[in-house]
């Protein structure tokens, strides 16, 4: 199994990929280093979470008290739980910075990948015991100088006896070291002889000599030898009774007084022994707090001890080859008052620990070594520490003491003695035991991390009655049994009635069950002690979003929020009501609060991917849609969103994409088989979006989108048969939509029976008197059987309905423009073309109403937008018409020429290009152009005139008369023929 210790770093920027270290090179050991501030021991606490985690037991020696926070019982990292760890003045303060505090830590936790889920999962699988030598103020930690036998075989085995021998020495060396001052001890050879010898006597005859009973058997031992000689000489000799009397004085005097306090609570071996049978299967944290402990020799001498009770207990069974058990060491101490000095400095702690790093790693005991002082520490040692961690080391010094100790890796002190002076924070750089080097980000804690005094230790135990209480309330609701929770919460309250955190948890069981009206009560009692819980709020205004009050709902969103504005919930929750009641412009705002708070809210990122969509900013939908697919991958139905708005945004290849993305999750997701006809259809392959809708329809023939879109194909083909016979069964199916209705009647209008689609459209209206496209298709239908006032009636009512459908709008623009109504269809093409300012043909009509309106400028402005020569084939002459008009006789004259290329056989444009090159002055070319329409028509007066308008110009009369008369001549036959 993997521990994730944080994110990796790539030129000292977060990478967001997860670091990852093996639980197996953990049994090559580790030592963590950094200055004070650097995030060595959150580093550690991290490391021992993420190994407890993986269900890997450990026991840890706190030097300063740091550790032991650990034990601090946060499952869900609200209000109530942290309330009790925050120090202030004033309630005020006290509300403030626990509001500020939950909030961060919730925060931090998502930064990391993380979630209460991992707090709860985590809390809810440790068992963290906090030991306390020489005190009470913890579960007291019985100190037992010399122990049991350590569980070796056969004496014979020059291994196993070795093991005794050190073991003894480490005792003996221990016992010495308590018993005697520091200038004694160099006199004192002989008694540390004997009382190895003793020891390695006693342990060979089986004897116990844990705790207080083994210290006076060892006593009575000394008095009285049960061997006659050490080495070649005689117990006497070697070590003469008076000094033997004076050596169990001594050894009694650690009975007497205050030093009795040493041999009350448990012992190691029943620590040990309780790991090994692990009753009530979570894993163990066990923490001996050694920060009330006054001098290093008494921490020193507790380290041994410990350190050489696990090596004891290591060789007792080997169930599997890989990590028993964690050990470590929150601080080893500088120089002298280091528990691992360098040599020639030596203590029994320091024996001890070199043990469980050369042997441990066969036993399955992984050492964890730290120190925010790497000055003279035993670096040779440390070389069995396979594993290096290095934060922030400020001192030329310490960095130089660091490059020496791992100065093997030349590799690592070339490039990161530079990065280890100036990291930040939470920053390491890694050396694992093959070599490689990689820098990472620490992650956020599961935990509150503080230094526990010894005033904290009331309100921990405190805490954890509730917590044990809290759990075993969680235990009735995971399983169902909220009446036991109910029962069991009410017995505590009877006990407390004062107690908020029941009342809360009482609250939410009562939610569970459905009794509304009484949770709600539990709620206000919670707010009647705790006025400033924002939670409590929260949960008061779903109560009363679910009673259908929305104004209480806002009531109490806005005291969440008001008392913790980083209450992201509350946000959340007050923007979706506010959608709900349709203030989509406030909704919008409260949503966005609750993604900037919390980046990581999906549901938040999806509302507010459909508010932008109402407002037909597409791109922007698309992007907060994103976010919430990047944060919840598996919900097919936002894939299928993201479809629909790639099909808004007039993007159908990536529509199509993103709907095949969908349908290989589930090939029967008849949204996205929908979704993706859509796309087939923008694209041009009708044959594959008929395939796709036959296959919806299999998986649900009753399905109304896909039912409709079917017969849209059909009618589209003008198999009209085809798409009823589909349409009747979907009527059959929803008699309560209307849209079959009017599809149907589409139909019967196309196939010329319009009784049965009046009949159709009307029952349609029926249903739905504000269905815009049944009115629209009433109006045509109408207009068809000549029925103009009533049409006209019918389409102001399908605009009326639905202002932003185009059809409906186009129809009546069209209506009046029949009506020659220029003024009511130019005002109505605008609003056409507010909505699709692209569309042509609106533009096309707007211009031509425009140009009856004689507004020829506006005309011409309208119709700069009409470019589609092959379907408005007229555009050039309505052009070149609209410029003659407003003298405009050069763009004319182009016009002109552009339109007869289109319309080579338009005699007319040539006569009206004629007068146009007259008026330019260019009298050849513009008589070269009427000729043309003279010859082709010269019983039509208008050529001959305006040839002689243009002779007449040039100053010939004589040819201009010619023309005249030819005129007068065509006149007067026309009124003979006519009379």
């Amino acid at each position: 199994m993997d521990l994730f210790l944080g994110q990796s770093l790539h030129a000292n920027v977060v990478t967001g990929e997860k670091y990852l270290f093996s639980t197996y090179d953990l049994l090559t050991h580790a030592f963590i280093c950094g200055s004070t501030g650097s995030g060595k021991t959150v580093l550690g606490k991290i490391l021992i979470e993420e190994t407890a985690r993986a269900g890997i037991p450990s026991i840890l020696i706190d030097i300063k008290g740091d550790l032991s926070s650990l034990a601090i019982p946060i499952s869900d990292v609200d209000y109530h739980e942290v309330r009790e760890w925050v120090e202030a003045r004033t309630p005020d303060e006290v509300y403030k910075k626990t509001q500020q505090l939950v909030t961060e830590f919730r925060q931090k936790l998502k930064n990391s990948d993380l979630s209460r889920e991992d707090v709860r999962h985590f809390r809810s699988s440790v068992e963290v015991r906090i030991l306390t030598p020489k005190s009470h103020l913890a579960e007291p930690f019985c100190l037992s100088l010399t122990g049991e036998r350590p569980q070796v075989g056969s004496n014979q085995n020059v291994g196993d006896r070795e093991i005794l021998i050190n073991s003894a020495a480490i005792s003996a060396q221990a016992l010495i070291e308590r018993a005697f001052s520091k200038e004694e001890r160099t006199q004192r050879m002989e008694e540390k002889c004997f009382l190895e010898e003793l020891i390695l006597h006693l342990w060979d005859q089986n004897t116990n000599l844990e705790g207080r009973e083994g210290l006076v058997t060892l006593i009575n031992s000394t008095n009285n030898p049960p061997f006659e000689t050490i080495g070649v000489m005689t117990i006497d000799d070697f070590l003469p009774p008076p000094r033997r009397q004076e050596l169990g004085r001594r050894l009694n005097s650690l009975l007497v007084g205050s030093e009795s306090l040493w041999f009350e609570g448990k012992t190691m071996s029943s620590i040990l022994q309780g790991i090994d049978e692990n009753k009530d299967k979570r894993t163990p944290i066990i923490i001996l707090n050694l920060s009330m402990l006054s001098s290093f020799q008494e921490k020193n001498l507790v380290l041994s001890h410990i350190a050489g009770a696990i090596s004891t207990w290591m060789r007792a069974k080997i169930t599997h080859s890989g990590p028993r058990l964690l050990f470590y060491l929150d601080e080893i101490g500088e120089g002298i008052h280091s528990f691992f000095p360098a040599d020639p400095h030596q203590c029994a702690s320091k024996t001890a620990i070199n043990i469980l790093l050369r042997q441990g790693r066969a036993f399955g005991v992984c050492c964890i070594l730290s120190t925010q002082n790497p000055g003279d520490i035993d670096y040779k040692g440390l070389t069995n520490c396979h594993t290096w961690f290095v934060g922030k080391l400020l001192t030329k010094t310490d960095r130089s003491k660091v490059m020496q100790g791992i100065s093997s890796f030349e590799y690592f002190a070339d490039r990161f003695e530079d990065y280890i002076k100036t990291s930040d924070v939470g920053q390491f750089v890694v050396k694992t035991k093959f070599g490689r080097v990689q820098q990472f980000k620490e992650r956020w804690l599961l935990s509150i991390h503080r230094v526990l005094s010894p005033e904290d230790y009331e309100k921990l135990y405190r805490t954890l009655r509730w917590s044990r209480l809290r759990e075993e309330a969680q235990s009735y609701i995971d399983n169902k049994q909220f009446q036991q929770a109910l029962e069991f919460l009410n017995e505590r309250l009877v006990e407390r009635p004062n107690l908020t955190q029941a009342w809360a948890l009482k609250g939410s069981v009562l939610e569970l069950q459905g009794n509304i009206e009484e949770a709600l009560e539990a709620y206000e009692k919670v707010l009647s002690l705790e006025p400033h819980d924002s939670e409590s709020w929260l949960r008061k205004s779903c109560i009363y979003i679910t009673l259908g009050q929305p104004e209480e709902a806002l009531s109490s969103l806005d005291k969440a929020i008001s008392y913790n504005e980083q209450n992201d919930q509350a946000w959340f929750e007050k923007g979706r009501l506010l959608l709900e009641l349709g203030d989509n412009e406030e909704a919008e705002k409260h949503l966005a609060k609750a993604t900037n708070i919390n980046t990581r809210r999906p549901e938040a990122w999806a509302l507010l991917s459909h508010l932008t969509r109402e407002k037909g900013d597409y791109k922007r939908a698309l992007e907060y849609l994103g976010r919430a697919i990047n944060l919840n991958p598996k919900v097919d139905s936002l894939i299928v969103e993201r479809g629909r708005l790639y099909l808004l945004s007039d993007d159908p290849f990536m529509a199509l994409e993103t709907f095949d993305t969908a349908l290989e999750r589930c090939q029967d997701n008849i949204d996205a088989l929908s979704g993706k006809a859509t796309a087939l259809i923008e694209i041009g392959e009708r044959q594959k979006a008929c395939e796709a809708i036959e296959q919806a329809l299999i998986i649900d023939p009753k399905n109304l989108v896909n039912g409709l879109l079917r017969a849209r194909l059909k009618e589209e083909d003008e198999l009209y048969d085809e798409a009823l016979n589909g349409l009747k069964e979907l009527i059959e199916w929803h008699p309560e939509s209307p849209a079959p209705l009017v599809r149907a009647a589409s139909c019967y209008l196309a196939l010329g029976n319009m009784d049965q689609a009046l009949e159709l459209t009307d029952k349609a209206l029926n249903l739905d008197p504000d269905r815009g496209e049944a009115w629209l298709l009433k109006g045509n239908i109408l207009a068809k059987e000549g029925q103009v006032q009533e049409a006209g009636e019918a389409y102001e009512k399908a605009v009326g309905s639905a202002p932003d459908l185009p059809a409906a709008i186009r129809q009546k623009a069209r209506h009046h423009q029949k009506l020659g109504e220029w003024e009511k269809a130019v005002d109505t093409y605008g609003k056409l073309l507010k909505l699709e300012p692209g569309e042509v043909a609106a533009w096309y009509g707007k211009g031509i109403c425009l140009d009856k309106m004689n507004s020829h400028d506006d005309a011409l402005a309208a119709l700069q937008h009409v470019q589609d020569v092959e379907q408005y084939r007229d555009i050039w002459a309505l052009r070149a018409r609209l410029f003659a008009r407003t003298s405009q006789w050069a763009k004319a004259r182009e016009s002109f020429s552009k339109a007869i290329k289109i319309n080579p056989g338009d005699d007319l444009l040539r006569l009206e290009a004629g007068i146009t090159l007259r008026e330019l002055g260019q009298y050849e070319p513009s008589l070269d152009s009427i000729d043309i329409f003279a010859k082709k028509h010269p019983d039509d007066p208008r050529g001959w005139r305006e040839m002689g308008t243009t002779f007449r110009a040039m100053g010939d009369s004589r040819r201009a008369g010619q023309c005249f008369e030819k005129v007068d001549e065509i006149m007067k036959n026309e009124k003979g023929s006519s009379g």
